[in-house]
């Protein structure tokens, strides 16, 4: 783990670390062999800014991925 002090007034902190194991019920296991889980039925929180924020995951979208080609021709194209 790293922790990287943001900016020339070191008032803010970003830690970049790895995750190296994960415990997660067998129900909401989908897929073992590829990692798919089922993230709705786990009921996740997320950690939000400063201290003690927090928010549920139940409103999720779907931002769909460009290839790094469909990327360049979109930049190309404006």
């Amino acid at each position: 783990m790293r922790d990287l002090p943001a900016g020339s007034g070191g008032e803010h902190t970003i830690v970049l670390g790895r995750v190296v194991a994960v415990h997660i019920a067998d129900d909401c296991v989908l897929d073992a062999a590829r990692c798919y889980v089922d993230t709705p039925k786990m009921n996740l929180v997320g950690r939000m800014h400063g201290r003690g924020w927090y928010a549920r995951t139940t409103d999720r979208i779907e931002v769909p991925r460009l290839s790094l080609a469909e990327w360049e021709a979109k930049k190309a194209s404006r």
